[in-house]
């Protein structure tokens, strides 16, 4: 806005903020010293506190039941889960991130009870000699849940039948899952 010598508005000019010539944006910030002074202290908690086990206890009875695929997206969940498995002499398969989970994927055969990881295994992976799947972690995007589903519904799949069961308690959990099947 410019103003004449009186102060009053002559002109107004609008300058896109998105632009290299615009002006970036400014607030008074009271508590910037202050925010300045410990933001480097703060040390975030990087281990999973467990209020309740049920979720790792129902993961576990999912595998016990048969073969199949349980995904996660959280590598805390996956742990737990494995752990459970290892301490009941479950025979599980871990395919977390990295180049082991790649080599558990390739040696998979169809009769193993397999937790993987579904951001390093839900693209280009061939699973269809499993029938069975479940989503402990369900992904957030339609695309991602497409590509899920895609690694058991494809050519060649062995069984007459798949089923693939996700935990879906909240709105966020269900709607991407809905968006994918339609």
């Amino acid at each position: 806005v410019e103003e004449d010598e009186n102060g009053l508005e002559k002109r107004k000019v609008q300058v896109d903020p998105k632009s290299k010539n615009g002006p970036s944006p400014t607030w008074a910030a009271e508590n910037y010293p202050e925010w300045q002074r410990v933001r480097d202290t703060a040390v975030p908690e990087t281990e999973a506190i467990w209020v309740d086990d049920f979720f790792v206890k129902d993961c576990y009875e999912w595998l016990k039941e048969d073969v199949g695929v349980l995904w996660y997206e959280f590598n805390a969940l996956a742990q737990r889960v494995v752990q459970l498995c290892h301490s009941n002499n479950l025979p599980i398969r871990f395919a977390c991130r990295g180049p082991d989970g790649d080599d558990v994927i390739a040696k998979l055969r169809g009769t193993e009870r397999v937790v993987a990881s579904i951001r390093a295994h839900g693209t280009g992976k061939h699973l269809h000699m499993f029938s069975r799947a479940n989503a402990a972690n369900p992904p957030s995007s339609g695309d991602a849940w497409e590509q899920l589903l895609g690694r058991l519904f494809r050519r060649n799949q062995e069984a007459d039948e798949v089923s693939f069961e996700v935990y879906r308690h909240t709105e966020s959990m269900t709607n991407p899952g809905e968006k994918s099947r339609d």
